[in-house]
């Protein structure tokens, strides 16, 4: 029972970082409406909506900044509209910096 425990303390990530970081980093102007984390991958999917390009601009440029994400993808046709942004990025969860 001991080995058991020992393996699951072993391997625990704190997810719960990695949702603060997404809410901390999150302008105000933009509302996510679906994040997917694929533990077996490592990888993260959010889904939303931006008020202005710019704003999703600087969210991608924080997510940039941060050391948990990384091979963000980020489909230019993010940024084809001005205003009123439906996105999608895809991004590595660098699991070690959790």
């Amino acid at each position: 029972k001991l080995n058991f425990v020992e393996s699951i303390q072993n391997n625990f990530i704190p997810w719960s970082n990695l949702l603060k970081t997404v809410a901390d980093i999150t302008p105000n102007d933009i509302s996510l409406n679906y994040l997917k984390i694929n533990f077996a991958d490592q990888t993260i999917k959010i889904k939303g909506q931006a008020g202005l390009r710019q704003s999703l601009l600087d969210f991608k440029d924080r997510m940039d900044a941060t050391a948990i994400f990384k091979e963000i993808d980020f489909p230019i046709k993010n940024i084809l509209e001005k205003e009123n942004i439906n996105f999608e990025i895809n991004a590595k969860i660098n699991v070690a910096n959790l």
